[in-house]
Parts: structure tokens; sequence; C-alpha cells
């Protein structure tokens, strides 16, 4: 999902990128809560009808659930922000607060979209000074294609 302001003290244009996410953590807690609850309900049935073994494996199976969840919560937490001021292109990486920041000039920074043969998804990248760095990776590829367009548009102004 990409989101779009402006500022204008000083003038400078903010990409805000970011995975879609289908639940929010609190809608995912309470999936999870449901799941789990009636997962160890079950093994506690069977251990109660003399299946004693079977309550230790529902309680790996929503440990792993646990596990699969909080991954795919962190993924849906990341953000990169591009700011495009009248001099630099600035990427900040990270959850929360930027934990990686690239700045590039913006007079020699080129947006690249290289196509990939096959089924491959595109890669979107900001090149300049023989260095490169791929952003919005998470994207659909509908949405990296038209963001391509908006940050050439953005920095050639």
């Amino acid at each position: 999902m990409v989101r779009q302001d402006s500022q204008r003290n000083p003038p400078s244009r903010r990409f805000i990128l970011s995975p879609n996410c289908s639940l929010t953590w609190r809608e995912a807690r309470i999936v999870l809560g449901v799941v789990a609850g009636f997962e160890l309900a079950i093994g506690t049935g069977f251990f109660w009808l003399g299946l004693p073994l079977v309550l230790p494996f529902s309680g790996l199976e929503v440990l792993a659930l646990v596990g699969a969840f909080y991954y795919c919560a962190r993924q849906g937490a990341r953000r990169e922000v591009v700011v495009i001021d009248d001099e630099r292109v600035i990427v900040q990486r990270g959850r929360g607060e930027p934990v990686q920041v690239r700045e590039f000039q913006r007079a020699w920074v080129r947006v690249v979209l290289d196509r990939q043969p096959g089924w491959y998804p595109s890669r979107l990248k900001l090149c300049s000074h023989g260095r490169e760095l791929e952003i919005g990776e998470f994207l659909l590829e509908e949405e990296r294609k038209a963001f391509a367009q908006n940050l050439r548009n953005a920095v050639a102004r």
C-alpha cells in the first residue's frame, strides 16, 4: 500500500510504503484466541477420555500458530518512507522508527523498474553513483508500477 503526502515548510513529498495486511494485531489476537481455545478444548477432551498424548500435541500446534501469527504481524509492521525534498531523496526503513536510512542526491538519482522474465515480480530500484537500493519489494505488481511512475515524476520536478 502506498500513501502520499506533501509538506510546505520545507517543500517536500513523502511516500509511505507498507505491506497490505488483512488483520490488525488486535483482530489477529482475537482469531488466535478463538482457534487456540478451541484446539485446547479438544485436546483436554481427549485427555479426559484417556488419550493423554493429544493434549501436548494440541499445545505444540497452538504454539506454532502463535509463532506464525507473530511472524506475519511483524512482517506487516514494516514501513518504508521515501522523502523527496529540493536536494535529496531519503529512504527510511524500519518498524515504528527508522532503522536504516539511505540518502541520494536528487539531481543524480534514477528510478529503475527492472522487469523480470516469466512470473517473477519486477524490482523497483533507486540508483545513483553506482549504488542502488531496492524499495517496495512487498508491493503488488500494479502498485509497484504506479509508484514507480509517481516517483519518477516527483524526482523529475
